[in-house]
């Protein structure tokens, strides 16, 4: 009975080991990064004064959930799981319930029990919804075609036919129902998403759409592309491209034409660490950038200076998600006092 669960876990381990050993090597950034997301000792931003306890976060993060996955979907997994776990004990071990709940147990558990002392992002438990979802079809699957059954006995009646339903004249089942609700559930919030740009020309509700994180990079891009050209003509050098969030520099990666190596300076500016602050083509004290022009974005040009040796910024009239964009005909690296410690593993 041991031997499947322990292979298994021998199999993940595996296939796990090199994003352990990895943090391992790199003093556990990934651990780092949560704690410091949730505001505890050993993260990777400062600790603050703790705020006082509310139960606003876990109500928030609750209906954050709830409105991501769907109160139908929700609804037809708790069924589907009392469902299975009756075909289970009555002998039909077509699935074993409990091996989907216990999957997604750690981490819905692990989410919800941060929100409770803290504010949690909406979609760090996505993952925990899905072997929920596993249930709900093997109900669905069972139901459905009883529902239809119902449906062909009741289109079979002389005109007029009796109401069968509760929300229509047609037979309906609890379950029907709510795979309908959610098909519709999902349409509507699909089409809604595609329709934000007109939403956010309403009024009241408009201001609460935050449309420069949603749309506008392409021509953003457009125009730090142009600054970049501007600057290889005078200078006779490549432009670097520096952004003060991995969001920035990511976008910038995108959509500038030829997708040139961008840089995230986030930690460097007294921010979080990410990704670019691992790979070596992605790093500011590298000496072989010194001496290029560079584009900056985002922040401000105080903050650039002290973290960077770098000629006088100018502003050049761009903005990118909101932020400034700068730019100086010359970058010779990080200060001295941040190699010293304020840059990136500090």
């Amino acid at each position: 009975a041991w031997l499947g669960p322990l292979a298994g876990a021998a199999v993940a381990e595996l296939v796990a080991s090199p994003v352990v050993i990895w943090n391992a090597r790199h003093d556990w950034p990934t651990v780092r990064h949560l704690l410091g997301a949730i505001g505890l000792p050993g993260g990777d931003r400062p600790v603050g004064e703790p705020e006082p306890w509310t139960p606003v976060h876990l109500i928030e993060f609750t209906a954050a959930q709830v409105g991501l996955v769907g109160p139908f979907l929700l609804g037809l997994s708790a069924a589907g799981i009392v469902w299975s776990l009756r075909q289970y004990r009555r002998g039909d071990r077509i699935t074993d319930p409990w091996l989907m709940v216990l999957a997604a147990a750690p981490i819905l558990l692990l989410y919800f029990g941060i929100a409770v002392f803290t504010r949690a992002q909406a979609n760090w438990p996505m993952a925990g919804f899905v072997t929920l979802l596993v249930p709900a079809a093997q109900l669905m699957a069972g139901e459905l075609p009883r529902w239809r059954q119902r449906l062909a006995q009741w289109k079979a009646l002389p005109r007029p036919r009796p109401r069968w339903g509760w929300i229509r004249r047609a037979p309906e089942t609890p379950v029907q129902i709510g795979w309908h609700g959610a098909l519709v559930y999902g349409l509507v919030a699909g089409i809604g998403f595609m329709a934000l740009p007109v939403v956010a020309h309403l009024p009241l509700i408009g201001p609460l759409v935050p449309m420069h994180r949603l749309s506008g990079f392409e021509e953003a891009a457009a125009k730090v592309e142009y600054l970049r050209h501007d600057l290889r003509e005078r200078t006779g050098r490549e432009p670097l491209i520096i952004a003060s969030h991995y969001q920035r520099t990511a976008l910038m990666a995108f959509y500038l034409p030829g997708q040139p190596v961008t840089y995230c300076a986030a930690a460097w500016l007294g921010g979080r660490e990410s990704s670019y602050d691992y790979f070596t083509d992605t790093d500011l004290s590298d000496t072989a950038l010194t001496g290029r022009p560079v584009i900056v974005i985002g922040g401000q040009a105080e903050q650039w200076h002290e973290a960077f040796d770098m000629g006088p910024l100018e502003h050049a009239g761009v903005e990118v998600t909101a932020q400034p964009v700068f730019w100086s005909s010359t970058f010779n690296g990080p200060q001295a006092e941040a190699e010293a410690g304020a840059g990136p593993g500090a």
